[in-house]
């Protein structure tokens, strides 16, 4: 048995593997730990978006931990003065710095993006032309799901700050010809807001009224209040309620119209 040890511990190889394997294993039972803490908070009610942040920030930092503890424990076993290398930090610290600089901002934003309540997990927002829900928050990068196609886009945390959150609130018109009377829309307006609020993940639904003159109609304003998640799926049922009214009322939908004068 002794030889066996012996053999192991002067095997460099075979003990990095084991040093390895050990800190796989301990990193998957504090992943489980957390997991299940994580589940039990939620069952209890407890577990709201920003707390998910935080602790799926958490298990990123500790992941980090873990991969260059067991990197500096390997170097150690195989020869490597860490000392000395730690100490020699500061001679690379200019060169280091330049290559991790963009690593370094994505941290940064991480950590103001927690601190300032940008947003959580959870949370649906808008980045450049893409609308998503965040459905993954870490150290260097965050992870969006495209409401509209489904598709995961990863964005870099110093990027973020080109990001905004979606208002759970959406506006829609309901357009009328000049020659409707105002009237007859706010009759209908009350079918339609019935309507929109048996829609599924909608909330409330209210008429406001009319709200702009265009150049062939005027528009009458809905506010819908919903799990902006949604949005593309609230905005189709809301539009066939809105046509749906206007067809049984026998009320056109006016579009732009060119008169063409013709001298003869």
């Amino acid at each position: 048995m002794d030889k066996l040890l012996n053999s192991i511990f002067e095997n460099k190889l075979i003990l990095s593997i084991i040093v390895i394997v050990i800190s796989i294993i301990i990193y998957g039972i504090f992943s489980k730990i957390v997991m299940r803490g994580q589940k039990s908070q939620k069952i209890k009610g407890k577990l709201d978006n920003r707390k998910t942040t935080y602790i799926r920030l958490l298990s990123s930092i500790i992941r980090y931990a873990f991969i260059i503890i067991t990197l500096l424990i390997v170097l150690q076993i195989n020869g490597v003065n860490i000392t000395s290398m730690l100490a020699g930090v500061g001679i690379l610290s200019v060169v280091i710095g330049l290559a991790v600089q963009d690593a370094l901002k994505d941290i940064i934003m991480g950590a103001n993006i927690i601190t300032d309540n940008y947003f959580a997990v959870g949370d649906v927002i808008k980045y450049k032309e893409i609308e998503g829900k965040v459905i993954a928050f870490g150290l260097k990068t965050t992870k969006i799901q495209d409401i509209a196609t489904g598709n995961i886009i990863s964005i870099t945390n110093r990027s973020i700050t080109e990001a905004e959150k979606l208002s759970n609130k959406l506006y829609l018109n309901i357009p009328a010809s000049y020659e409707v009377p105002g009237a007859n829309i706010d009759k209908i307006s009350n079918n339609i807001v019935n309507k929109i609020k048996e829609t599924e993940h909608v909330q409330d639904c209210k008429y406001l009224g009319l709200s702009d003159f265009k150049d062939s109609n005027l528009d009458y304003k809905l506010e819908i209040t919903y799990n902006p998640e949604y949005k593309y799926k609230v905005r189709r049922a809301a539009i066939q309620a809105i046509k749906e009214e206007l067809d049984k009322n026998s009320i056109e939908i006016p579009y732009m119209q060119i008169d063409v004068h013709n001298k003869s």
